[in-house]
């Protein structure tokens, strides 16, 4: 008979914590700037492309630049630059262009995607242009916001916080910390038994969304205080997380009760 030492899933539970609540952050940090910042600067370019080449209604010059500014292909392109930003800061390296070629393409797929549903006939290349425009503005800007005496003057914790967020939950890495973690969960079943496993995955499940929604909820108030804007994350990221661990709970515990039978 296993001696039971539940005190084994405490570094999985704080790694699984760690990479999932953080990795939650920055998915909607991503969405949001992509959201409110980025993809309004690529859907206005895209707006002069469309308008010279066909007559648009104000509704649907509305609906299309709203859905050209949400498209999945300027998250991509955000994250990619956030992620080259954050690296560059962490490693006190000048900041490398990120390859952005695939994500512009698709961009320009749906563009040309929503214009045929509109009826509207646009120019391949005047689409490429602006949203190369677009790339260049933002690469620009990012390369402003990572002057050392901009830091060093008005965001001193970005060094410290470049550094966690680059070795935690950049994708490689936070794939090897979740590899860890589920070592530490291996060996702690091996003193344990399955149902106590699917409780702490439960356990854990409950801790990651109470944190999603203590920081979904402080985010108003985190931006008004450290950027002068109102900006709210997205909650999504931090729930379907959440949900990953519920499953993996549920199916545990499932698997314990038919193994019963």
């Amino acid at each position: 008979m296993r001696r039971k030492s539940k005190w084994l899933y405490i570094p999985g539970i704080v790694i699984l914590l760690w990479v999932f609540v953080l990795g939650g952050l920055r998915t909607s940090l991503g969405k949001v700037i992509a959201e409110e910042e980025v993809g309004r600067a690529y859907a206005l370019r895209i707006n002069d492309v469309l308008y010279a080449h066909g007559n648009i209604d104000i509704d649907s010059g509305i609906k299309l630049q709203q859905e050209n500014q949400k498209d999945p292909a300027v998250f991509s392109i955000t994250m990619r630059y956030m992620d080259a930003a954050v690296r560059s800061i962490a490693l006190s390296q000048e900041f490398q262009t990120p390859n952005v070629d695939r994500y512009e393409k698709r961009l320009i797929r749906h563009v040309e995607k929503r214009a045929e549903e509109a009826k509207l006939t646009v120019e391949k290349e005047a689409l490429y242009e602006v949203v190369a425009d677009a790339s260049h503005v933002l690469e620009t800007y990012v390369e402003g916001l990572l002057d050392p005496w901009y830091i060093s003057e008005f965001i001193p914790w970005a060094i410290p916080a470049a550094i966690l967020y680059y070795y935690t939950i950049t994708p490689f890495y936070a794939l090897v910390l979740v590899l860890s973690g589920i070592v530490f969960w291996l060996l702690a079943n091996k003193y344990n038994d399955w149902k106590t496993t699917g409780d702490m995955l439960l356990i854990t499940c409950v801790i990651s969304l109470i944190c999603g929604i203590m920081i979904y909820g402080s985010s108003l108030w985190g931006a008004n205080r450290l950027l002068g804007r109102s900006l709210q994350l997205s909650f999504w990221p931090f729930l379907s997380k959440s949900m990953i661990l519920l499953g993996f709970g549920c199916f545990v515990r499932y698997f314990v009760s038919h193994k019963k039978c």
